[in-house]
């Protein structure tokens, strides 16, 4: 079944498309439903890419039943028709592909619902697919066009170090692997998966030396995305295969993987009426699942608080009881002796204690 893009798919999509099509015209562009466009260009033979927002983009020999034009479908054209194709790119290392010609650029997003949008030279919107307002940026005609910013780690960038400065402990290590480092959470459970490492045990019980061999293992991974595509008996599947022992089926290229499987979504179109529904629940799910493993480790860390302030609550109490008493009296010597005595420290305003 197909999912959602990931940016590791995007750059192994990019390093393929690109490799074809730079060089050649833009020829014809075409809208089919919501989410389904196919992208014509010329030049040494026809070649067609088709986008599936947001799941897939790649070569394809599949066709479709035009109707009229989309106005959107037509701006596109206008601006893009004949021209050369100067670049494909991916942007930031995020889930965004960006077509060039001199003038203009057709951008690809593939998070969200998935998005297309035409810009000038300028970088200035002419079109959108959809149009969205959000507090970080606005995708309308004739706003600048912005990606959405990122604080995440290149995966070739994280250093054990500060991976570890900015995780929190207690967390699971996938949560903050996800969190910290700009990679997928589906590849690194790949990578937990070969090494036989547990991606829901606490961070804090991760050596050093466990974390420089999943960073090491994600660098690796993105170098060779898109080299060798596998398809798993149970339906997953991933731009790169790392030696899983799964039944698998090996692709020549991500076009060749995604054609077989946009080809069954195809014949399964109209067989089940409630197939994109399910698709709708199960991503719910998921992401409900995940939400529930981030709350079950905040419970556990609340109730890991609580009984040890029941173990300290002596300490505690004497401490309340000798501020209450320097509130009164002024006495800070005799408050600065109890502080001493359980290892405490006055700040301006409250107590600061070390359990």
């Amino acid at each position: 079944m197909l999912r959602e893009m990931t940016n590791v798919d995007v750059l192994a999509a990019v390093n393929e498309i690109r490799q074809q099509v730079v060089g050649k015209r833009f020829d014809k562009f075409y809208q089919h439903g919501d989410n389904e466009f196919f992208l014509k260009f010329k030049g040494n033979g026809q070649q067609t890419v088709l986008i599936l927002l947001p799941y897939t983009i790649g070569f394809t020999g599949f066709t479709r039943e035009f109707k009229e034009p989309t106005s959107f479908a037509m701006t596109v054209r206008k601006y893009l028709e004949n021209k050369p194709v100067t670049g494909c790119e991916q942007l930031s290392f995020d889930r965004v592909i960006k077509f060039s010609t001199e003038d203009a650029y057709l951008i690809i997003e593939f998070f969200g619902k998935g998005n297309l949008i035409l810009a000038d030279k300028d970088s200035k919107i002419l079109a959108a697919l959809r149009s969205e307002e959000t507090k970080v940026r606005k995708i309308a005609r004739n706003e600048p066009y912005a990606q959405l910013p990122s604080k995440k780690r290149m995966p070739d960038q994280a250093s054990v170090h500060q991976f570890f400065e900015a995780a929190d402990k207690e967390l699971p290590i996938i949560v903050n692997l996800s969190r910290i480092i700009n990679f997928p959470a589906i590849y690194f459970n790949e990578i937990f998966a070969k090494e036989e490492l547990d991606p829901k045990k606490k961070t804090k019980e991760y050596a050093p030396k466990e974390i420089e061999l999943i960073l090491k293992a994600a660098n690796e991974f993105v170098q060779e995305a898109g080299k060798t595509p596998v398809l798993f008996e149970d339906g997953s599947y991933s731009c790169s295969d790392i030696g899983l022992k799964r039944k698998k089926t090996a692709f020549s290229s991500l076009s060749e993987l995604f054609g077989k499987l946009y080809s069954e979504r195809v014949k399964s179109e109209g067989k089940t009426v409630s197939s994109a529904r399910i698709e709708k629940i199960m991503k719910k799910l998921k992401h409900q699942q995940e939400h529930l493993t981030m709350l079950e480790a905040e419970e556990k860390e609340t109730k890991a608080v609580a009984e040890m302030l029941l173990l300290k609550k002596e300490t505690i109490d004497q401490l309340i009881s000798a501020f209450s008493k320097f509130k009164k009296e002024k006495d800070k010597q005799q408050l600065l002796a109890v502080l001493a005595r359980y290892n405490a420290r006055l700040r301006e305003g409250f107590i600061e204690v070390d359990f």
